[in-house]
């Protein structure tokens, strides 16, 4: 198994300008989800709201990497809200 390559996420921050003034993003996961844990999950939530984003997050507990219905009513009730 290749070994996982870790972001030095305050690289990331130092480049991020963005501001997302209040724009609603939702997040989804699985957990656990073997392809994106749920501590880097955890990680672009913080930024996105040290960025001004309004994220809202939903963990779905013993669900695999996939996309649900459920996510997709979200998504729709903050894009068309």
């Amino acid at each position: 198994m290749p070994k996982r390559q870790e972001i030095n996420l305050d690289a990331v921050e130092k480049v991020a300008i963005a501001d997302f003034n209040g724009m609603p993003i939702f997040i989804g996961t699985g957990n656990p989800d073997p392809h994106v844990p749920l501590e880097r999950v955890n990680e672009s939530v913080r930024i996105l709201k040290e960025l001004h984003a309004d994220v809202h997050l939903k963990v779905y507990d013993g669900r695999p990497h996939t996309v649900s219905q459920d996510e997709l009513d979200w998504a729709n009730k903050l894009i068309f809200r």
